[in-house]
């Protein structure tokens, strides 16, 4: 990322969602005792690059990327959903990664009461359960749209996302497939079909429930 991408994103943020972000003198990784984390424990990343400006407009959210540790019979791992897949990896395997991008990463401990609840084992089973399914763009544009009418960013009005992704469609069927539309044949419970398909078949179901 150059410095004109990270000046417009932080201009973008501090103008669109009342952000601002100070530098921090000590830039080097502090690392966190690891018998002080706990499952349970989040661990969210911060940096003003295009891509974390994006999510966080879309998603009313102030992380681009939130994950989870958990222990393992083998040691500590963050285990999370990320492009392609949902994956645990070693915790200073991990963080040693994120080093080299200058992200932030901010530590938020459960609270006692939380960890209480906190049933680990079922956490465990649940993430193998889960483990190496595809996330990533294809699950991005559903962070945006969860409720019918209230939850896309303010500019944008709510007929433009199928409007776009047939307009990429046409030009792209990969892509309009990878972010847009092969989320909705699966929640349709179709395959294949492409947006004004999808829109055909919604109003054919609408209809029937009428």
């Amino acid at each position: 990322m150059d410095i004109t991408e990270l000046k417009l994103s932080m201009e973008f943020m501090e103008k669109q969602m009342n952000w601002t972000f100070t530098e921090r003198q000590n830039q080097e990784i502090i690392w966190i005792d690891e018998s002080l984390i706990h499952s349970g424990d989040l661990l969210c990343t911060s940096r003003p690059d295009p891509l974390t400006a994006l999510i966080d407009y879309g998603a009313g959210g102030v992380f681009g990327h939130i994950t989870q540790f958990l222990w393992f019979d083998d040691g500590l791992y963050v285990v999370e959903s990320t492009d392609p897949v949902i994956k645990r990896t070693p915790w200073k395997e991990w963080v040693q990664g994120y080093s080299d991008y200058h992200i932030g990463l901010l530590w938020l401990p459960l609270t006692e009461e939380a960890r209480a609840k906190y049933d680990e084992q079922a956490a465990r089973d649940f993430f193998y359960s889960m483990e190496g399914t595809e996330y990533g763009y294809s699950n991005f544009i559903f962070g945006w749209i969860d409720t019918v009418r209230d939850n896309l960013p303010r500019l944008l009005p709510n007929e433009m996302i199928p409007i776009l992704f047939s307009v990429i469609e046409n030009v792209d069927k990969n892509i309009s497939d990878l972010i847009f539309t092969r989320g909705l044949n699966l929640r349709m419970g179709t395959q294949g079909l492409t947006i004004p398909e999808l829109a055909a078949k919604a109003a054919e179901q609408n209809m029937t429930l009428q």
